[in-house]
C-alpha cells in the first residue's frame, strides 16, 4: 500500500482521478454514514449532490469490474491506498454477492434508489439495472498462502453492484 494526505474534498476528487481510470460505483464509509454513489467523468456523484469533509472519511472505495481503488485512513491521518486489477491476471479468487441492508425499495428522483429497514436504518444509492429484487454487491475474495502453505483469503475487492 502507498501512502497519501488528503485535507480537502476537492484534493480527494483529484486524487481519484489521478489514480482510477474510467467510470464506476464509490462506497464511502464515513464516521457517521455510509454513501454509496458514482464515480463518472472524474466526478464523486452522490445523491442531491452531497459532499463531505475528508476528515470523517474512513475508508473508500472506487470500482468496477476490471478495476478498485481502495483507500484506509492511517492513525496518522493519512490514507493508505492500493490498486487492484483483475486484468493482471494470476491470482485465484473467489466470487460472491453480498446481500446489502434494505428488503424496501423507494424509488428517488433521476435514478436513485433508497433501501430500507423497519429497524431505521437506510441506504440510498444510484439506481442498478434490476433494482426489483434484494441489491447484491459482487465481491471477488482472493486467496493466498501463509507461511505453512495453508490457504486463505488475503484480499477482496468490489466489483459491481447486481
Amino acid at each position: 500500500m502507498h501512502s497519501i494526505g488528503i485535507n480537502s474534498y476537492s484534493e480527494l476528487v483529484q486524487t481519484i482521478h489521478n489514480l482510477f481510470h474510467g467510470d464506476g460505483w464509490v462506497v464511502c464509509y464515513l464516521d457517521y454514514k455510509v454513501l454509496i454513489g458514482k464515480y463518472e467523468s472524474g466526478s464523486l456523484v452522490f445523491y442531491a449532490g452531497e459532499q463531505f469533509d475528508p476528515l470523517y472519511l474512513q475508508q473508500l472505495r472506487v470500482f468496477n469490474e476490471s478495476l478498485e481503488l481502495l483507500m484506509l485512513r492511517n492513525a496518522s491521518g493519512q490514507f493508505n491506498y492500493r490498486l487492484k486489477s483483475d486484468e493482471e491476471g494470476g491470482e485465484e479468487y473467489i466470487e460472491a454477492k453480498q446481500i446489502l441492508w434494505g428488503t424496501r425499495i423507494e424509488k428517488l428522483d433521476n435514478d436513485w434508489i433508497r433501501l430500507s429497514e423497519d429497524r431505521g436504518t437506510e441506504l440510498i444509492m444510484p439506481r442498478p439495472q434490476q433494482p426489483n429484487d434484494r441489491i447484491k454487491l459482487l465481491t471477488r475474495n482472493y486467496i493466498g498462502f501463509n507461511e505453512v502453505g495453508q490457504a486463505g483469503y488475503i484480499d477482496c475487492r468490489f466489483v459491481k453492484f447486481e
